[in-house]
């Protein structure tokens, strides 16, 4: 490989391959010192793979060819040295890359051991305090399922700070958090990059993360680059048609689709939880000195049919804890919670088992949902069996609700992609012929594409249906698409609630600025 003194990174034609098929192919980039570029593509597109290939962690049974330097020299034969050290990872997972039993504070020492690396322990703390956590000896003396996945993941970038990296790969890094802990993080990492003249290369899905963090942007549609080049030229100018579709499909959740419905339209409610507080006792051998938690605190929210209400919070504020409470999961709190006028606890056996069957749940990750032998008409089949009325529904009816091709009748779960699992729950649902649906961050991992397409979806049984929907999200800008209602909750309160379009034009409440503030798609005209 011919030197090339400017570049850090340089990958050319690289091609990699499964059997005959081409997972990668001919791709070619270059990074400078202190350069930041964005990947951008949908799921399957090879995001990634590429990733993976500069680290030299591809699994065994594929084959690559091309060449990846670094500094002019092969990076296959300084990467025993560089990774860890001068190549940084973050990983989308901050759960999975952590070891489950052994608290984090450990496992840095641990790194830094392995890396050579002397630890520091008042250096650890001060890094950690830069990510925005106020008590760094309490979280790093905690196993990682005891922090939240904004403090986990907050806590790895400053283990891979610690070494001082030329380049940060960051793979969706901020995928499933709330807006803002996203924007600390961005913040975080493009401070960090600019002082230390690291090179960034960052991989997501999201159209607003790009335009502010990367000075250039490569854009992979099964293994292929269709664009490359300058962020600002490509958002303004793409060449690609796919690229044009990405950014349509951007402009679709940032638009309001139609009008919020009044307050006056909506009628009786069908759901509603009154004067709900909710504390979580600490119980377990590692919560033994915990203190209890107040969840949800004097909280009222009614759903009605024919009706998309939004809740909106960062992580911990109490959604989930509201959403399983309006579900029924909690027996408990029954006597809070009122279907059609009555009060859950008070309802007879049979008006029991119609409440169940009237509140549907879709979870955020829909992979979890499905027996992974069943095929999607075994799935359906088992749901229609459940539905006690008079009048079946119908496999095709479903397909049609939720516009799955009947093609895929025979194919398994584990089969379909993630659009079409979630389009499956939401069938799932309803062939119980529900009343409300209360789905917990439905899209959070999905493409935008699919993101706008559930959504929109949504939109459709309202209309159609006159099907009633909770969405909980952290995204203020597809809650703006679909919902005619947003309550914004923080610490387990209700901080403000009304209709959308004047709660998000008009906040009264600080907390609300904030999250609007944090939300890039709302704050930022990038296209």
């Amino acid at each position: 490989m011919t030197a090339d003194p400017l570049s850090l990174l340089k990958i050319s034609e690289l091609t990699i391959r499964f059997g005959q098929q081409n997972l990668l192919e001919n791709v070619s980039l270059s990074l400078a010192h202190g350069e930041s570029l964005g990947i951008l593509g949908e799921s399957g597109a090879g995001k990634s793979l590429l990733a993976h290939s500069v680290l030299h962690l591809l699994d065994e049974g594929l084959h690559s060819s091309g060449s990846i330097g670094w500094e002019g020299q092969p990076l296959k034969d300084q990467i025993a040295k560089l990774r860890g050290h001068s190549i940084a990872y973050i990983p989308q997972s901050p759960l999975d890359a952590s070891f489950p039993v052994t608290t984090l504070l450990r496992q840095w020492q641990d790194q830094c051991q392995a890396l050579g690396i002397k630890f520091q322990m008042e250096e650890a703390y001060a890094l950690v305090q830069k990510t925005g956590i106020d008590d760094p000896e309490r979280l790093l003396g905690s196993l990682p399922h005891q922090l939240s996945g904004g403090q986990l993941q907050r806590i790895l970038i400053a283990m891979a700070m610690m070494a001082k990296p030329s380049l940060i790969i960051a793979d969706e890094p901020t995928t499933a958090l709330d807006t803002v802990n996203q924007a600390a993080i961005l913040k975080l990492l493009k401070d960090f990059c600019k002082k230390e003249k690291a090179a960034l290369i960052f991989i997501t899905h999201d159209l607003s993360i790009v335009a502010p963090m990367c000075d250039k942007l490569m854009v992979l549609n099964t293994g292929r680059v269709v664009e490359y080049g300058l962020t600002k030229e490509i958002m303004n100018q793409p060449r690609a048609t796919y690229t044009s579709s990405l950014i349509q499909a951007h402009k679709r959740l940032l638009s309001r689709k139609e009008r919020p419905e009044k307050h006056s339209d909506r009628g009786v409610p069908v759901l509603t939880v009154r004067n709900l507080d909710f504390i979580y006792q600490p119980t377990g051998f590692f919560w033994r000195r915990s203190k209890a938690v107040k969840a949800v605190q004097s909280v009222t929210l009614e759903l009605y049919q024919g009706a998309i209400s939004g809740l909106a919070g960062i992580s911990g504020s109490g959604k989930t804890t509201l959403m399983r409470t309006l579900a029924g999961m909690y027996p408990a709190h029954f006597n809070k919670l009122h279907y059609q006028g009555k009060p859950v606890d008070s309802l007879t056996a049979e008006e029991l088992v119609a409440f169940r069957r009237a509140v549907q749940v879709i979870y955020q990750n829909p992979s979890s949902a499905f027996d992974p032998r069943q095929n999607m008409e075994q799935v359906l089949n088992e749901a229609i069996a459940e539905n006690q009325n008079e009048t079946k529904i119908t496999i095709n009816e479903l397909l049609d609700w939720v516009k799955l091709p009947t093609g895929l009748l025979k194919s398994n779960t584990r089969q379909l992609s993630g659009g079409e699992k979630q389009r499956l729950a939401i069938a799932r649902s309803l062939a119980l012929r529900p009343k409300i649906l209360l789905c917990d961050e439905p899209t959070s991992s999905l493409d935008q594409s699919i993101q706008a397409e559930i959504l929109d979806l949504f939109l459709y049984l309202k209309k159609e249906r006159n099907l009633g929907v909770l969405l909980v999200s952290h995204n203020l800008a597809a809650l703006r698409h679909t919902c005619d209602y947003l309550t914004v909750m923080a610490d387990g309160e209700i901080k403000e609630a009304g209709e959308i379009e004047k709660v998000l034009a008009n906040p009264t409440s600080d907390y609300t600025q904030q999250l609007i503030d944090a939300e890039p798609a709302l704050t930022h005209n990038f296209l």
